[in-house]
């Protein structure tokens, strides 16, 4: 067998389901080492599969590559740093290894490339901003009739404000107890009972989506302590509007972690050592802020419909709001009174009329702004509004960004809804503007609700139950194949697990849907060959046998048929110090799926019972299942 050798200072690797390569953290972190004189590899993307990473005695690691033509690559590095996809998984409870409970990377893959009906009810499993942000969307698109968000760990939402309410607006719900059983009632429905101070409730629902957040977010972790192997979870976002918070908190703990391996590895200039400690001072209070944010959270609070006192006070104390409303002018009112680190409004005025300075409590500069409304579509969570006239008069306008389907016309009879989405009052679409990325629709609304009014809902939509089908949307040609003996039409060219996902039988080894097979666990048999579903394609006649199957279960991990009360059992007995040492008595994640599945879980339990689970990296060798050809 012949091997490849190199050598390089700081080796950046993709792990398992990665499917943005490279990440804006990965992107930042190498600009900053590399910089500093640093010799800095990315080990990922396409036709590069890392298969693993072999610690060294005294530091450092040798990271094995495969590339497009299986040829095998040794890489001594003397650091790595090990970027890792976002999974989010609750506590086991009966049911939730199944089909019915996807993590939200599968419902974005099925959101995007399928035809899924998630009529009537959708339930996320979380209510943090990517949660929040989930709801909006499957609401604006008319996908689901009701959304909503359960917060299971915490005792109040864990999102920015912002997003709160425009998913409220929206019309989503949110709701607080713990999941205790999930059990399937129809190929697209599932019951889900939920434990509340009340009792046991049941909502079905054609889809549960796990989100979280379901722990406080660590950063990167280094293990062992001074190896400088680093495992590190990055959003896959390309844009800060899709994961403002998550961009933010990835490209400031990337100066941290360059400014770490900078020192240990490298001996730079005076000066660019001066611009770095600038910037990571600079970084380090950015992510005090990001990271504190949940301590200090601002809800809005209300007597009735309205806005308390309290809170009017609030926002009219705010800097983003205009003190005073001008007759036949037209401004801008950016109301994030929580200090988030947005700054996407920011950025896109050019007019120059939006410096958000918290400290010196500077942001809406009122004489400067034109009311262009560039900050209108800017604004990922949607929150500005424009407000043309003077309250005194009789009636304001107001400028919304509306991107709901359908879109309403103008002259049509809307609906006025508070921040929390309930009806205020009716009014009409007294224009539209529909050059810009988002549609923008201006409202006659009486004077005394310019404060209060804050979305729109066309007046025929209002309680109306819509039908299912009108949410179905066929894409591409439908195609007759086999699967288990039963004839089924799927469509031609899409992915085996989003069909399966599509026709009612999906299995639970397909919720993670990697798209690179590295948990190993979707293995069907297509006309007698064995593959992955997450990397097979839908033609013409093909024959589908299910060769791995696992039926719904409430194991911890699933893979090794541990059960919680026997984990807690097992940490009772042997009281291990370390997760290392937990994970070699006990077994656990040492299955197919390699922990994908149930690291996070365990990890959390074994914490409970005390165990050290801080700075722990399993760096165990392969990452996946691997046949050396």
């Amino acid at each position: 067998m012949k091997f490849r050798d190199g050598q390089i200072d700081v080796a950046i690797v993709a792990g398992p389901r990665l499917r943005l390569w490279p990440t804006q953290g990965v992107r930042v972190l190498s600009r900053y080492c590399s910089d500093a004189g640093l010799r800095v590899g990315w080990y990922g993307g396409p036709g590069i599969k890392v298969r693993g990473v072999l610690p060294g005695e005294s530091g450092g690691a040798v990271v094995m590559v495969e590339d497009a033509q299986s040829r095998l690559h040794r890489v001594l590095a003397k650091a790595v740093v090990k970027i890792s996809a976002e999974l989010e998984f609750p506590l086991p409870f009966p049911g939730w290894y199944s089909p019915g409970l996807i993590p939200e990377s599968t419902a974005r893959r099925l959101l995007n490339e399928g035809s899924l009906n998630w009529q009537s009810v959708v339930v996320i499993l979380g209510s943090g901003n990517r949660a929040l942000r989930l709801g909006a969307e499957l609401l604006e698109r008319n996908l689901s009739s009701r959304v909503v968000c359960l917060e299971s760990v915490y005792d109040q939402v864990q999102g920015w404000e912002v997003d709160l309410r425009r998913f409220e607006i929206l019309g989503g719900k949110i709701a607080f107890g713990k999941p205790v059983g999930l059990d399937q009632k129809t190929p697209f429905t599932w019951s889900l009972k939920i434990q509340d101070p009340q009792g046991v409730r049941i909502i079905d629902a054609a889809r549960i989506v796990s989100v979280g957040p379901f722990a406080e977010d660590a950063g990167y972790r280094e293990f062992p302590p001074g190896s400088l192997l680093v495992e590190w979870e990055n959003t896959e976002a390309t844009q800060l509007q899709e994961d403002v918070e998550q961009v933010l908190l990835d490209e400031h703990r990337a100066v941290v972690l360059a400014a770490r391996l900078v020192r240990g590895l490298a001996e730079p200039s005076a000066e660019f050592k001066s611009q770095l400690e600038k910037q990571l001072w600079s970084s380090k209070q950015k992510l005090r802020e990001l990271e504190s944010l949940s301590a200090r959270r601002f809800r809005w609070s209300y007597e009735g419909k309205w806005l308390s006192a309290a809170s009017k006070t609030a926002l009219h104390a705010h800097e983003g709001v205009p003190k005073r409303l001008e007759a036949g002018k037209i401004k801008a009112s950016i109301e994030c009174v929580e200090a988030i680190g947005c700054r996407a409004c920011e950025k896109s005025c050019p007019a120059d009329a939006i410096r958000i300075d918290r400290d010196k409590k500077t942001f809406l500069i009122e004489d400067a702004c034109t009311g262009c409304g560039f900050c209108l579509q800017a604004c990922p969570s949607q929150v500005p509004v424009m407000i043309e006239g003077d309250a005194a008069s009789s009636f304001t306008h107001l400028v919304f960004p509306i991107t709901e389907k359908p879109l309403p016309k103008k002259g049509d009879r809307v609906s006025l809804l508070s921040r929390k989405g309930e009806v205020l009052a009716q009014s009409r679409i007294a224009d539209l503007f529909l050059d810009g990325p988002v549609p923008l629709f201006k409202v006659e609304v009486p004077s005394h609700l310019v404060w209060e009014a804050r979305g729109i809902l066309p007046l025929e939509n209002v309680g109306a139950v819509q039908d299912s089908s009108e949410f179905y949307q066929e894409r591409g040609t439908r195609v007759e194949i086999q699967i288990q003996g039963d004839v089924r039409r799927v469509r031609e060219g899409q992915l085996t697990s989003v069909a399966l996902f599509e026709i009612g039988m999906a299995r639970p080894n397909d919720i993670l849907m990697c798209g690179d097979g590295s948990c190993g666990l979707c293995q069907i048999e297509v006309d007698g060959i064995k593959k992955f579903a997450c990397e097979t394609t839908i033609h013409q006649g093909m024959n589908v046998r299910f060769t791995r199957d696992h039926p719904s279960s409430s194991e911890l991990c699933p893979c090794e048929g541990i059960e919680t009360p026997t984990f807690q059992d097992r940490i009772s007995a042997v009281k291990p110090e370390t997760l290392e040492a937990l994970t070699q008595v006990i077994g656990v994640g040492q299955g197919r799926c390699h922990g994908l599945l149930c690291r996070k879980s365990w990890m959390c339990l074994a914490e409970q019972a005390g165990v050290q689970v801080d700075r722990y990296h399993d760096w165990r060798f392969p990452w996946g299942d691997w046949t050396i050809k």
